[in-house]
């Protein structure tokens, strides 16, 4: 990775650097507040925006500035939409199953929050919107927007199984698969 960052466009720096920043910045305190130094995943639930933005304008943005095409179309916007809500959605899980430690640390996750159903909740609610705003991107053709939507509801269904017996594997597995299971539908769909 860190050769890779020797060849890319003059520009792309412009990007990256703030997006490194923010992802250094979650996992080592680097803002002060009053005495001592916090973490962003600190801050009341910043946790999975920061993550799933972050995921979002680096697997969007980087590329196509990168191959200098304009991240001024609507197009582009709702694909980080989209993937911020479809990574958003898949943290989910790993937000539930980490509660307890969460709330031991201090962290003020959404399930400790809200506590485990109603985030559940708002995790297919996030599905359900990125389902819509897949058919809002007119430049895709129609088995791209199905091989979206039904990786979109893979994620729903892991969602909603979510519970205390899941092992690791469901979680390294499953739902971190699901972007796999994504790259796949959409490949397929391609070739169709």
């Amino acid at each position: 990775m860190l050769i890779s960052l020797f060849f890319f466009e003059a520009g792309i720096y412009l990007y990256i650097f703030p997006l490194a920043v923010l992802a250094l910045s979650y996992s080592i305190p680097v803002i002060k507040s009053g005495r001592k130094r916090l973490r962003l995943l600190e801050f009341y639930s910043a946790k999975t925006p920061t993550l799933a933005l972050v995921w979002a304008l680096t697997t969007t943005l980087i590329p196509l500035v990168e191959q200098n095409i304009s991240i001024s179309s609507t197009f582009v916007w709702l694909q980080v939409i989209s993937r911020s809500l479809f990574i958003f959605a898949l943290c989910i899980p790993f937000e539930i199953r980490d509660m307890e430690k969460d709330r031991q640390s201090n962290v003020r996750t959404l399930p400790v929050i809200y506590g485990k159903n109603a985030t559940k909740a708002i995790g297919i609610a996030l599905v359900i919107i990125e389902l819509i705003t897949h058919h809002f991107m007119n430049s895709i053709s129609l088995p791209l927007i199905v091989g979206l939507d039904l990786s979109s509801i893979v994620a729903m269904i892991l969602i909603l199984k979510q519970n205390k017996s899941n092992g690791p594997y469901y979680y390294k597995l499953f739902v971190d698969g699901t972007m796999l299971v994504r790259f796949l539908f959409l490949m397929i769909a391609i070739h169709y």
